[in-house]
């Protein structure tokens, strides 16, 4: 008579082992679905509006960028909206800060450079000019009047002294050939940036915030300029925040006071070297500068 035989204890191992291996895969998936759920669109958008809310402009504008733009839900629809509010206001507070590397993230935020891809309207790009031309600094670049300006000095009272980044005109130093000696206060260019410029390139608002001074050298009151050649200088070698921001290359009218004042020389800066060039040359730039109360602009 045979004996009852028990099961083997390797059908019994086996058993345990999918036991274990369905238990692994359960968890397996479960940690793909979470995972899944936080890195979607859906998780990045809640994380985004809990930042916003709580004032964490610059975590709120990183969760929306992550909001794919195709993702056929209808709340993800104002995430780009989201996401331009959260950067812009995140760029407002670096600009307030008026650490001169955080306006330089800021500028980047702004105009959409270095990775970062804003999207703002016309409303929002006046006010944040607005916002960097009243706090900004002697080596900043501000815009004004449809201009880009270098700020090359900054007073007591915290009026800026700008100096455009650009040449506005080619034209001759002095045009009048009946003038003995020609100097800036008589010079073509100086009649020509405080009249036909002046009223031209400036709104009746932005005039109001542009202040007229007084040349000690040349013993005459300007709303428009030119640099020196030392300003310019300075500028460039010296105060500059941004190395890949040039002015505009070539060769430019200063307002200097050279050795012997002619009618047939006149002050250029070329590379940025000084020369004496002759006056009636026509083919030699203008690059305005203008002192400005930053606190009556209203109109950028």
């Amino acid at each position: 008579m045979s004996e009852n035989v028990t099961p083997k204890k390797r059908t019994s191992n086996v058993s345990i082992i999918i036991g274990y291996a369905l238990i692994l895969a359960y968890v397996v998936v479960c940690v793909l679905l979470i995972t899944s759920y936080a890195l979607s669109p859906s998780s990045y958008y809640e994380s985004g509006v809990e930042y916003y809310k709580e004032g964490n402009y610059e975590q709120a504008a990183y969760y929306f960028s992550k909001v794919d733009d195709y993702v056929p839900l209808e709340h993800y629809k104002n995430a780009l909206d989201f996401y331009n509010d959260s950067a812009y206001r995140y760029a407002c507070e670096l600009i307030e800060s008026g650490d001169s590397e955080k306006i330089e993230t800021a500028l980047d935020i702004l105009y959409g450079r270095n990775g970062y891809e804003t999207n703002f309207v016309e409303s929002d790009f006046h006010n944040s000019r607005l916002i960097i031309l009243r706090t900004a600094d002697v080596g900043a670049e501000i815009y004004f009047a449809g201009y880009k300006w270098a700020v090359i000095d900054k007073n007591e009272s915290g009026n800026l002294h700008l100096m455009c980044m650009s040449f506005v005109k080619e034209m001759q130093y002095q045009n009048n050939s009946n003038v003995d000696i020609t100097t800036w206060a008589n010079s073509s260019v100086r009649s020509w940036l405080n009249s036909g410029f002046y009223s031209s390139a400036f709104s009746s608002a932005q005039q109001k915030a542009i202040i007229k001074t007084y040349d000690n050298e040349f013993n005459c009151y300007d709303n428009v300029h030119i640099p020196t050649f030392m300003e310019f200088y300075n500028y460039v070698n010296v105060q500059r925040l941004s190395p890949s921001s040039t002015p505009e290359k070539g060769t430019f009218w200063t307002r200097d006071n050279i050795d012997s004042w002619h009618v047939k020389y006149a002050p250029v800066c070329h590379q940025n070297s000084q020369y004496k060039a002759a006056a009636n040359h026509s083919s030699y730039s203008v690059r305005p500068a203008i002192w400005i109360n930053p606190s009556r602009v209203t109109e950028i």
